[in-house]
């Protein structure tokens, strides 16, 4: 699970709204699952982005993947968020708190 971090750059944060187009990022999340099951072979897959507001220390993504080798397992979870941070159409606007006086 990736959860919103409690700080964004350096600034505390209430949370994210993630925003999506929806439909583009559904086809863009089955076609990065063809395109790792090809290259790692069939493996169970769960893969799930939140859009809307999420606080800070909730979660916000879920990936769950399923392996033979828990540092195989882990590389390609790894993966799977490194090319859906790059090419799947989720924006997200970060909320922060009020500063200090």
């Amino acid at each position: 699970m990736g959860r919103v971090r409690d700080t964004e750059e350096g600034r505390p944060l209430r949370g994210i709204t993630y925003s999506a187009y929806a439909p583009m990022a559904l086809l863009e999340m089955e076609r990065l699952a063809a395109d790792l099951q090809l290259e790692y072979g069939p493996h169970p897959l769960r893969l799930h982005h939140r859009t809307g507001f999420v606080a800070n220390g909730e979660a916000s993504l879920l990936i769950a993947v399923g392996g033979r080798h828990s540092a195989e397992t882990f590389a390609l979870c790894a993966e799977y968020v490194r090319r859906l941070k790059v090419s799947v159409p989720v924006w997200k606007h970060p909320e922060f708190l009020p500063s200090a006086p």
